[in-house]
């Protein structure tokens, strides 16, 4: 060898070998072309064509080495420096160094699956690149196919270069004749290396950066900075690139749009790299990607011609606007295309470095369009010719390549995707891409807008239906003798026909009282005659304002009632005080007791069954009102009001009773909130489906022995409630019921862990149905039905490890009804399968919008580009995987839930402020607030549990008595903080923001300190204890009430010289301590624990009531002396 032997290789050449730009160092990447030939030839010719070609190419005689740029140095020595300091040339050798190998595959079982795997063995597999960067294989598929593998490394060869070899082989098989004179070819490398150096001296090399400067340079026009990406794919350069090949189905109408197009003079390649970037800008919810063309370099008609490797990787950003679609962008990228092939000498890519300021540096290209045009042959001695590509993924997380084959009439679309995403989601990217490009040739070539995503038209008929009151008086007239209230205590139950004779005189006491058109309130105690009211309501088309009297504030009440106008207050005689201080007019319901006027309610007997002063057509023509307006958490620190229209309300109940009482009536336990949605099915669901409702007046929170109760009860059929309900009702046993029950869980996300210990549990036939919803889409408007232990996709693991899966969020299903879902980025674009993005909910379910606040409404309900379909934008964050189910993993924006309900932490925020200010200290303009959800891990089994935390960046006074009650008056109690964390300094992200995720790992961390930290004190004081046993003090308690005892409560260790609220005590805690305690034989009061007594004492005192029957033996806890500065 002499230095004669050896060239410099070109720019782009370089940029493959040290991938500088990408952080791959050390991998070789290698193109793989594929020539089936179909039918009988011997591998023997086969290898011969290939000899011949591979001695009349010169690029088979063409090398790669390296050396530093300091001197010369070994190959190893050259490998261990860093890529910066080393530099690649080429090397011409004598003669051809890669000897022509033989694969057979047609004598193993399954041919395709072998070679295939064989294939992607070789593309990993790192060559001698000084000997042989271009190597052929003779390979037989099958018995009657054979034809040639290639492979070549990217810097000797490209896919024209891949292509153009192929059709050597297959013109020399053809022709095949070993005695002819060997006629070698000139490589490009050379020319294209000098021709490059001459380019870097030229005044067009000065215009062409001046021009990629303007675009990518310290002096771009564009903010970068502005430039926002919601899910970015992320950084995947130091991954291994092992490449997965995808294909599109191209369907034959899709195709032939395809060929009009470019018949009509459409740039199939712009048309690709516009889908392809615009689908990338969807699935990362941003509005600018930075996409690469491999244009080709090849500018003389020789150079055309020449195997070798002679692309400029160009890098063009694509930017979308509000509102702009795939055909804007396509339109736009007409001109910046044709610039960067103008300019393509230069190759951005490859001088990334040089030309990008630092913003730009940060995005990271991630994919890359190919076209590959060319007439193929088709038969090759009498045989068909089938071509393929392979590639390892070279720079880029997937290259899409186009293979323009119209000249045979169709277009084949294939992609290199690295192996990050499952292939699932890579086809539904691909295909994705495929209906981008179609529908921007269809709307490019009619000039106006097609939309070609049927799901989101629907007609008024197909969303028409009639108001939930004409539904509900047929429902009576149709179950006259069934029972409608089964009643504790009672033996006879309550009608139909004697709830449709008292609704008839409600009626007309609500006729003389409600003269105008204004909504009314109603105190929603849990009993027959507030839901035979509420559905007189509905009937006579009133509009109600639903509200639970123990559990709203009174403020929060009276903001309600200020923002809705209710002009009447409906109400029973347990709430007289709270009713008479609301400043409305008074109408109070009674079932047997009460007025005189509701005591002729129920004595009267009426001869007519039918609502004689409403008829089917009266209730349609006035159902112009909405059925109810239902408050929940806003932004602004106010409650939002929701209208839900009667043919919405109607839409929900018809289908609810179809998925959940399609068999038998819905019998269910009424023990939930009027304020809250959910309760909707356990009134409206009986009612439709004939069943009964038994209403439990007392909150579940005081009696948590009602649990039992619901559930022994064999004669109902149906229970509607939240996750955290569903967990204290099996941890109350049921094993002695032997009727299965359908349980439909709604108000916040249901972990699998708890859906399989309720199954467990459970009778045979049992079945769990998640019910996904925002208030804004009436109740409920996607479901998912479990009816076995929930697979986690294991199959090694146990039964009991398939119970206790932790984790697991069980998925929302699929729409309900005639309710539509759909994932869509903040442009509204449709998320493919498999990628995640925002929960758009549409169809005749939704609210009429937020009342008395059109800002809000017009912000969250949007309509489609067509105007023809209303979408409501969740804020909720979902993915619809393969098999097109919807699953609900989070939220877009800083509102959560806990418990079922619906918080806005500005809300808490708000109610805190207001509170401070009462104290003095409100004029403290620094002071930062943030109101967080924190869910604690669960356990063994054991669902978790949530509580809210307050961090601020100044103290607050929370132990303070005065200042929890003035915050009881403003949010209801299931909204106070549990924990409190002062944060300094406050976490502020790049934008300016205060940083979500770091402030809630602090907190968390603060609760986990809080936990050690007492933990140790305990310790501590246990062993001066030791020294000092007289001066201690010790809880007397029954040994069976040590931490396993307590463990369904607090999966960590309890100390018991703080108080119930100290420890993270809420109400639904609460409830499971003392039912725990109850089975026992222990009863305490939950009154007892929500105070600052050390929990230890009150359960103490608690044990020492204990009946004498249920003594056991006791325990001595001992505990530290209480610090004087505890209240």
């Amino acid at each position: 060898m002499n230095n004669r032997s050896i060239f410099r290789l070109a720019r782009s050449q370089q940029a493959i070998f040290k991938m500088e730009l990408y952080n791959l160092s050390g991998y070789q990447f290698y193109f793989g072309g594929i020539t089936r030939l179909r039918g009988d030839i011997s591998l023997e010719r086969i290898a011969r064509a290939a000899e011949h070609v591979r001695n009349t190419q010169d690029i088979f005689r063409i090398g790669f080495i390296n050396k530093a740029l300091h001197g010369q140095q070994t190959e190893s020595e050259a490998l261990a420096t860093e890529a910066t300091e080393m530099e690649w040339f080429g090397i011409r050798h004598d003669r051809p160094r890669a000897e022509v190998e033989k694969a057979d595959f047609s004598e193993y079982p399954n041919p395709k699956e072998e070679f295939e795997c064989w294939v992607e063995r070789q593309l990993l597999v790192k060559e001698d690149l000084s000997l042989t960067p271009v190597k052929i294989f003779a390979v037989r598929f099958q018995p009657d196919q054979s034809g040639w593998f290639l492979k070549a490394h990217h810097a000797a060869l490209d896919g024209i270069g891949v292509a153009i070899l192929q059709s050597h082989l297959i013109k020399e098989l053809e022709q095949e004749n070993p005695d002819s004179a060997i006629k070698q070819t000139e490589s490009f490398l050379l020319s294209n290396a000098e021709e490059e150096q001459n380019y870097e001296y030229s005044r067009r090399f000065e215009r062409d950066a001046a021009y990629w400067q303007g675009i990518f340079g310290e002096t771009s026009p564009t903010d970068v900075r502005k430039i926002s990406r919601r899910y970015p794919i992320g950084d995947y350069r130091g991954a291994e690139p092992r490449s997965m090949r995808i294909e599109a189905a191209v369907s034959q109408s899709q195709n032939e749009i395809l060929f009009r197009f470019e018949n009509s003079g459409g740039s199939i390649f712009r048309l690709f790299f516009t889908a392809v970037a615009y689908t990338q800008m969807v699935i990362e919810d941003s509005n600018c990607v930075l996409l690469q063309a491999p244009i080709g370099n090849r500018w003389s008609r020789e150079e055309k011609q020449t195997i070798s490797m002679g692309v400029a990787p160009v890098l063009v950003p694509v930017f979308r606007q509000d509102g702009q679609t795939a055909a804007d962008c396509y339109q736009i990228l007409q001109k910046h295309l044709q610039k960067a092939l103008i300019h393509s000498r230069y190759a951005p890519a490859t001088r990334w470095g040089e030309l990008a300021s630092p913003d730009w540096k940060q995005i990271i290209p991630v994919f890359g369009v190919s076209y590959q045009t060319g007439k193929f042959q088709k038969t090759s001695s009498y045989t068909e010719t089938i071509i393929e590509h392979r590639q390892a993924v070279e720079s880029l997380f997937a290259t899409i390549h186009l293979h323009d084959r119209f000249a045979d009439g169709y277009l084949a679309i294939e992609a290199d995707f690295r192996r990050i995403w499952s292939p699932e989601q890579c086809h539904a990217f691909l295909q994705t891409v495929l209906n981008y490009a179609v529908d921007i040739a269809v709307e490019v070539m009619t000039q106006e807008h097609t939309d070609h995503h049927p799901e989101e038209h629907y007609t008024s008929d197909e969303c028409s239906a009639e108001p939930i009151g004409v539904h509900l008086l047929k429902a009576f007239e149709c179950y006259t003798d069934n029972a409608l209230f089964r009643l504790n205590g009672e033996n006879s139950a309550f009608t139909y026909h004697e709830g449709l004779q008292w609704m008839h005189r409600f009626s007309m006491r609500l006729h003389d009282m409600h003269t105008d058109n204004k909504p009314v309130l109603i105190l929603g105690r849990r009993t027959p005659e507030t839901v035979l009211a509420y559905l007189a309501c509905l009937i006579k088309n009133v509009t109600v304002v639903p509200v639970c009297p123990t559990t709203t504030p009174t403020e929060r009440l009276l903001t309600i009632i200020r923002n809705s106008g209710a002009s009447l207050c409906i109400y029973t005689e347990a709430e007289q005080n709270l009713a008479e201080t609301l400043n409305l007019p008074l109408l109070r319901i009674s079932l047997h007791k009460g007025d005189s006027a509701q005591k002729r309610i129920i004595q009267e007997q009426i001869a007519s069954t039918l609502y004689s002063s409403t008829s089917y057509s009266e209730i349609q023509h006035t159902s112009c009102n909405p059925a109810y307006i239902l408050y929940t958490s806003g932004s602004t620190g106010e409650p939002k009001g929701i209208a839900i229209s009667s043919v919405a309300l109607a839409n929900y109940a018809l289908a609810a009773k179809a998925a959940y009482a399609a068999e038998i009536p819905f019998n269910t336990p009424l023990f939930t909130s009027f304020g809250f949605d959910l309760t909707q099915t356990a009134i409206l669901v009986p009612v439709l489906s004939g069943g009964f409702i038994q209403p439990h007046e007392q909150d579940i929170r005081d009696n948590p022995e009602l649990l039992h109760t619901l559930l022994t009860d064999e004669s109902l059929t149906g229970v509607k409630c939240t996750p955290s309900h569903l967990s204290l009702l099996i941890e109350h046993g049921i094993s002695t019921r032997q009727h299965p029950l359908t349980f439909v869980v709604g108000g916040e996300n249901l972990p699998a862990s708890l859906v399989n210990k309720a199954l467990d549990c459970l009778p045979s036939g049992s079945e769990i149905i998640n019910e996904y919803g925002p208030t804004e889409a009436t109740v409920g408007c996607c479901i998912y039905s479990v009816n076995s232990i929930y697979s986690i996709n294991n199959d090694s693991a146990s039964i009991e490890e398939e119970k206790n899966a932790p984790a697991l969020i069980t998925p929302i299903g699929t729409a309900l009804g005639k309710a539509e879902i759909s994932i869509r980025d903040r442009w509204g674009q449709i998320m493919p399968r498999g990628f995640r993005g925002e929960i758009w909910i549409s169809g005749p379910v939704l609210a009429d919008g937020y009342l008395n606040d059109s800002v809000q409404t017009e912000a969250k309900f949007v309509f489609s580009a067509d105007k023809q379909c209303r979408w409501y934008r969740t804020g909720d964050l979902g993915v619809q995987d393969e098999q097109g189910i919807f699953h609900c993993i989070g939220r877009i924006d800083d509102e959560f839930k806990v418990r079922g309900h619906r918080i806005h932490p500005v809300e808490i925020e708000k109610a805190v402020e207001d509170v401070l200010a009462q104290f003095g200290q409100s004029e403290d303009h620094n002071r930062q607030l943030k109101a967080l959800k924190l869910v604690i891990d669960e356990a063994a089994g054991i669902a978790g549990y949530e509580t809210i935390a307050l961090c601020s960046n100044r103290p607050i006074p929370h132990e303070s008595h005065q200042f929890q009650n003035k915050l009881k008056e403003k949010i209801a109690e299931s909204w106070l903080p549990n924990l409190y964390c002062t944060v300094q300094p406050w976490p502020i992200n790049a934008n300016g923001k205060v940083d979500i995720a770091l402030l809630t790992s602090v907190a968390e961390t603060y609760r986990r300190s809080f936990i050690d930290v007492a933990q140790c004190v305990l310790t501590d004081k246990q062993a001066a204890d030791k020294k000092t046993q007289q001066q201690a003090e010790n809880y007397n308690l029954p040994l069976w009430l040590d931490e396993e005892f307590l463990r369904p409560v607090w999966p960590q260790s309890v100390d018991l010289t703080v108080s119930f609220l100290e420890l993270g005590g809420d109400s639904i805690k609460a409830i499971r301590l003392v039912a725990l305690l109850a089975k026992r034989g222990v009863k305490l009061e939950i009154k007892e624990l929500l105070t600052l007594t050390a929990l230890g004492a009150v359960l103490e005192a608690a044990c020492a009531e204990q009946p004498v029957g249920c003594t056991t033996d006791a325990a001595v806890l001992e505990k530290p002396l209480k610090s004087e500065d505890v209240s």
